[in-house]
């Protein structure tokens, strides 16, 4: 048994490399309207995301590319539906209003999904010390539907005040800014309160399993 000390380190690890991820997706993805945005865009994303999320996950996560690859087919699938590869998204209407309900909506259905495929992958490396489902799902969720309305108001603002596209880019930086810092402090106080440990901030896991 190894003991893995989960606190603001790695945090904000967790935060940086999934901006880090967002940002190199970029260069591949073009941020479009939707619903442009489909299964590739959704396959590079998910990649980048997954693979800079699974440096973080290394202590957790032995198997690192179950965590990448989960990514990956969730923003495939998510691509593939009517709601397209939210996470590049910008909306198509320049109402505040139908950005927020939509961005609500949208972005809970985006967690849900995210999060109860992501908590497989914990599950399966982890076992028991994986975090609690309903938790991790509710979590992601709200965080999800909070991240995407509060990134599209802002991106909508800002693209009716510049007049410039680059508006909805900030938009979606912010949302991912959101999911980033509460996602990462979410699974930190899941896990530790799945352990036993949460005033410690510390887990054990046996990566012999």
């Amino acid at each position: 048994m190894k003991t893995v000390k989960l606190g603001c380190g790695f945090w904000l690890l967790w935060t940086i490399l999934t901006l880090v991820g967002f940002g190199a997706s970029l260069y591949w993805v073009e941020v479009g309207e939707s619903p442009y945005l489909g299964a590739k865009a959704g396959l590079i994303g998910g990649l980048a995301i997954g693979t800079c999320q699974a440096i973080a996950l290394r202590p957790l996560v032995p198997r690192f590319w179950v965590w990448i690859m989960i990514n990956a087919l969730v923003w495939v699938i998510l691509g593939i539906s009517d709601i397209g590869a939210i996470g590049w998204i910008a909306p198509r209407t320049g109402s505040l209003a139908v950005r927020l309900i939509y961005g609500l909506v949208y972005g809970s259905i985006t967690g849900l999904f995210l999060g109860g495929c992501q908590w497989v992958g914990l599950r399966m490396e982890m076992r028991q010390q994986a975090p609690a489902l309903f938790a991790w799902l509710v979590g992601n969720g709200v965080i999800w539907s909070v991240a995407l309305a509060v990134g599209w108001l802002v991106g909508g603002w800002l693209r009716a005040f510049s007049n410039l596209f680059l508006g909805e880019v900030l938009g979606l930086v912010m949302t991912w800014a959101i999911v980033a810092g509460l996602s990462g402090w979410w699974l930190v106080w899941c896990i530790n309160v799945k352990s036993g440990d949460q005033a410690a901030l510390a887990i054990s896991i046996d990566q012999n399993s």
